[in-house]
């Protein structure tokens, strides 16, 4: 009784009852095809050596905070529409998390990758600019900033993260005017 009581109090308090929070996390996975009728690539099974081992996600507007609590104002506030998120293995032990944002337009993801964006890394020629650093590779193209974040300790960039970011902005639309 008082477990019930407590994950009401918590629900209620975090504005979300525990049916509704669970119907949107299950909403979450989606298949290719709604990718794609919601201006998403879709997301590809296979990559550079990397291999699927979740199933896409899909957030929109507020649902993001299910997703990236702490982080989802300053997305919110340049301009955020939506995410499509999966993990990957690239056959040994190195394991990430891909994450494409679709933004409201090309400045709104200049926004959040300069928000985010440090001064250490590496730059990359990935769509309009892009960073390799320690644990991930971020880079924006058009109204997406695509994200790969290891999940896999090492020391370095994981091997193969360029170019599967590589053959991830090929699944992007062009940007216009180039």
């Amino acid at each position: 009784m008082r477990r019930d009581l407590l994950i009401l109090t918590t629900a209620v308090l975090v504005g979300c009852v525990p049916v509704n929070c669970a119907t949107a996390i299950e909403q979450a996975a989606v298949d290719s095809e709604s990718f794609t009728a919601a201006g998403l690539p879709a997301l590809p099974d296979e990559a550079a050596g990397w291999r699927a081992i979740s199933d896409p996600q899909r957030y929109a507007g507020d649902d993001l905070y299910l997703y990236i609590n702490g982080g989802a104002v300053t997305f919110i506030e340049c301009g955020f529409r939506q995410v499509a998120t999966r993990e990957y293995l690239d056959g040994s032990t190195g394991r990430l998390t891909l994450e494409i944002f679709e933004m409201s337009d090309a400045g709104a993801a200049r926004c959040i990758y300069q928000r985010r964006a440090g001064d250490g890394g590496t730059a990359l020629d990935l769509g309009d600019g892009g960073r390799l650093y320690d644990y991930d590779l971020e880079f924006h193209s058009g109204r997406f900033l695509v994200t790969l974040t290891s999940l896999t300790a090492s020391e370095g960039p994981l091997p193969g993260l360029a170019a599967l970011a590589a053959d991830v902005a090929g699944l992007l639309p062009p940007t216009p005017g180039t």
